[in-house]
């Protein structure tokens, strides 16, 4: 007779072992409960997508670099006009995920089942980013039609960028490849790309800190794409930080142009340049904890498997084994 976990005796059907010749089996450690990593579903690109656009990008620099030289400063005035290159190259972005069928794979198709902390920092994030706006433009005096100019380009810019760089090559990687390897791959590719504004400035060593700012705020964009498992929340928050980023500096450029030295700095362009590093520093810490967090459940994953090799514990990735490049 055995006794089954409801309670109730039943007879074994080939018969059990005596209880005192039973072999008493290990212990199994729990696991930490660490937030879900959505794995990848649908049609992955093939990397050479995202070489070919990225490689179109650079050329384009060089192109201007050789052509004008290191004479043009990077102009943070999203308020004077639309800028109809960066709206072009994200609808061009976007047209090619969906004529390639992999809008699923890099994340334009929202998902369920994302882990409720990491989107409500990102939402916190946006809000922070809409009120320095708000704050700046009502210190320059911006219409209505100025905030509609702001909004257009910085969501074209986080269109772009992150379908380029969360999504196409973020989908692209092997699917062998853990989670923590991805977004810390796609942070630093992000960052690495910036370094291009050098030819534009002539000041590389600006660019380069440019860059490893980019890369640590790419860490917190990552994080949100992957607890998520799609692109618009990243998209939004990554717009309103380009729009607080480009608010907060024309607002401090106005403040210098209007007040002599030693008149004191005006209570917004305070609140916008806290709020502006407030920004980085959220992202940059929830980009980071979320990395380490996903290192470690993949290491305490392999860790367990290793020593009980009769277990199936999964290991967090970024792909399924049915999502391979062409499928």
């Amino acid at each position: 007779m055995t006794w089954d976990p409801g309670g109730a005796p039943h007879a074994a059907p080939y018969g059990a072992p005596p209880q005192a010749y039973a072999v008493p089996s290990p212990a199994i450690p729990q696991l930490r409960r660490y937030p879900p990593v959505l794995p990848l579903r649908g049609r992955r690109p093939p990397l050479a997508v995202f070489l070919v656009i990225v490689g179109i990008f650079l050329s384009l620099a060089i192109w201007k670099w050789a052509r004008f030289g290191s004479t043009t400063p990077l102009d943070p005035d999203l308020s004077s006009q639309v800028w109809r290159s960066e709206v072009v190259v994200a609808g061009i972005v976007v047209l090619v995920v969906v004529l390639g069928r992999w809008s699923r794979s890099t994340g334009l198709v929202p998902r369920r089942g994302s882990a409720p902390a990491v989107p409500r920092i990102a939402l916190a994030v946006c809000l922070t980013g809409a009120v320095t706006v708000l704050a700046a433009g009502l210190d320059l005096h911006w219409g209505a039609a100025t905030y509609v100019v702001v909004l257009v380009n910085v969501l074209a810019i986080g269109v772009f960028e992150e379908t380029l760089f969360r999504g196409l090559l973020w989908a692209s990687l092997p699917v062998r490849w853990s989670a923590s390897r991805v977004l810390l791959v796609t942070s630093l590719a992000f960052g690495a790309l910036h370094l291009a504004n050098g030819f534009s400035t002539g000041a590389w060593g600006t660019a380069a800190g440019q860059a490893c700012i980019v890369s640590v705020t790419g860490l917190g964009l990552g994080a949100v794409r992957l607890r998520t498992g799609w692109l618009g929340l990243s998209i939004v928050t990554h717009a309103m930080i380009d729009g607080g980023l480009a608010s907060a500096a024309q607002s401090v450029s106005h403040a210098v142009a209007v007040h002599p030295p030693g008149t004191g700095i005006p209570v917004v362009v305070v609140v916008c340049e806290l709020a502006l590093v407030c920004l980085y520093i959220t992202l940059g810490v929830t980009g980071i904890t979320v990395l380490v967090r996903t290192f470690r459940a993949e290491r305490q994953a392999r860790a367990l498997v290793a020593r009980f090799p009769e277990l199936s514990v999964p290991v967090p990735e970024t792909a399924g084994p049915s999502s391979r490049p062409g499928t």
